[in-house]
């Protein structure tokens, strides 16, 4: 079965798994079990979401792929994750606490939009890539608990 999820997997920077401000967010999330999961399962890519359920090539079902809340998309990780005006607040207020641009969240490739994987490509350093992988990360959590 082919993965969606892939795109700039290729590029991802293992720097950025290394540096103390990724290692200091892991430390600070383990701490609590919950909070933990939420970043297990998103780093996994395991997020539960209608195309995950729903699509099926040849089969007639985008309606069971429908964004629930706001009608239009198809309701997928990288969806919720950077377009969904559902979830808007959240993007502008890590933007704004990460110094990120509101386009970056759709440049991404589906790496980081559906898992948080940082690519070399995201930013000049790996000071930058790293901080920018905790506020992807955060992103992702924040949709599965919004999601529910």
């Amino acid at each position: 079965m082919a993965r969606f999820d892939a795109e700039g997997i290729d590029s991802v920077d293992v720097e950025a798994q290394s540096h103390h401000k990724w290692k200091q967010f892991l430390k600070e999330n383990n701490a609590d079990p919950h909070t933990a999961m939420l970043l297990n399962v998103w780093r996994h890519g395991a997020i539960h979401t209608a195309t995950k359920r729903w699509h099926k090539p040849g089969q007639c079902n985008a309606h069971l792929m429908v964004c629930r809340l706001r009608g239009a998309a198809l309701d997928s990780a990288r969806h919720r994750w950077a377009e969904c005006p559902g979830y808007a607040d959240v993007w502008l207020q890590l933007s704004v606490a990460y110094g990120i641009s509101e386009e970056w969240w759709t440049a991404q490739p589906r790496c980081t939009a559906k898992s948080g994987w940082i690519t070399r490509m995201a930013a000049a350093t790996v000071q930058e890539r790293a901080n920018l992988q905790v506020a992807a990360c955060k992103m992702g959590m924040a949709v599965m608990e919004l999601s529910g």
